[in-house]
């Protein structure tokens, strides 16, 4: 399967690390990167789940059948073994433009067909989306990650809010606070990515390129569903962010306060990249899913370290 850049940047999120039970398989399986997170764009997928003997030609077998169907594999991970026996391992398959209705049927053949070396399938069918299957450790940045879904944001927004509205005078603090946690979020994504893009050559690609990767990383951590970012004058810059998380979070608690955080993951990041202390403002607030909201930001005065 053939990626552009662009999607490789949007999908450099899905990744990483498994690690064993025990203290043994942590210490077999610490340098071993794999995939724990999956995403094809534009088109249904099945990521198949699947515990089978271990053996010589299983893999082979195992693809064999998914390809004399008419079905292409994406992708192949074997994220490790599941006794310490090690005649049982894990495989997971992800099979390209297979809905639910092709999981099933590739599950069900897998099961009835290769049952002297398939013990157990099981498979996720998803259109658009990023799936981490179970018992996986996310690393995001080369980091343990969490995730947090837009039903656990917006009800933390919801108790807070609701808090706030009963105690007055708290509301400017608050919100102050989530604007600081947001450019602590920024400043840390361009601090631990800016070496990738320094050495872009001259001013103006440095800033494209570290435009394009904030518009990467922010639809990749799940916050958004599209994002532009772009500058006419490298001192104005507009940022339109589809679906964007905390619109939605505030929108569907019945809020209508600015998105503070996200205020401050672009005063944070942009601080970064330019070097100067930022300002950014919201233009357009999200009414509906699929619409933007529209930043701007402008760059002022050199930061004083």
């Amino acid at each position: 399967m053939d990626y552009s850049i662009d999607e490789l940047w949007r999908c450099y999120a899905i990744l990483r690390r498994l690690f064993g039970g025990t203290k043994a398989g942590e210490d077999a399986l610490r340098n071993i990167y794999i995939p724990t997170g999956f995403l094809l764009r534009d088109k249904p997928f099945a990521l198949f789940d699947l515990v089978v003997r271990n053996g010589k030609g299983v893999v082979a077998r195992v693809s064999e059948l998914i390809l004399s169907r008419g079905y292409s594999i994406a992708n192949i991970t074997t994220p490790g073994i599941v006794t310490s026996g090690m005649n049982k391992g894990r495989l997971f398959i992800l099979v390209e433009d297979c809905d639910e209705t092709c999981g099933r049927e590739l599950a069900e053949a897998l099961r009835r067909d290769l049952k002297d070396i398939v013990l157990s399938v099981e498979y996720i069918s998803a259109f658009n989306s990023y799936v981490f299957p179970r018992n996986m450790v996310l690393y995001f940045i080369d980091a343990r990650a969490n995730v947090f879904t837009h039903g656990l944001l917006r009800e933390g927004f919801r108790e807070m809010y609701t808090y706030l509205s009963s105690t007055p005078g708290l509301e400017s603090h608050v919100q102050s606070a989530l604007r600081n946690m947001g450019k602590g979020i920024g400043r840390h994504l361009f601090k631990r990515w800016n070496m990738r893009i320094e050495d872009a050559g001259g001013f103006e690609e440095y800033v494209k390129q570290g435009l394009r990767f904030f518009e990467a990383i922010y639809n990749a951590m799940g916050l958004a569903s599209r994002v532009r970012a772009y500058t006419e004058d490298y001192i104005n810059y507009v940022i339109e962010v589809v679906d964007n998380w905390e619109c939605s979070a505030l929108s569907e608690a019945g809020l209508t306060t600015m998105p503070q955080i996200t205020l401050g993951i672009i005063e944070g990041y942009l601080g970064g990249l330019l070097g100067k202390r930022v300002v950014a403002t919201e233009e357009k607030h999200i009414r509906g899913p699929g619409e933007s909201c529209v930043y701007t930001a402008k760059s002022l005065e050199s930061l004083i370290e």
